[in-house]
């Protein structure tokens, strides 16, 4: 399995792209989000504290500092 950032061919096993799934609360309410990220780019570990934006107009809206 290619555990690299990088492809060296169409089946060789590699982990990304990576589509994340986050749960975050705001006011007692919860929400979901979901973030691709390719493969140069850091995906967080399962179980690693980020930081998530939400929108304080639409809280349903976010995103992910990394």
């Amino acid at each position: 399995m290619n555990t690299k950032p990088v492809r060296t061919h169409a089946m060789d096993g590699a982990l990304f792209p990576r589509i994340i799934t986050y749960r975050y609360a705001v006011d007692g309410a919860e929400y979901t989000g979901k973030r691709f990220f390719g493969a140069y780019d850091r995906c967080p570990h399962e179980g690693e504290t980020i930081r998530v934006y939400d929108n304080p107009a639409h809280p349903a809206r976010s995103t992910l500092q990394i």
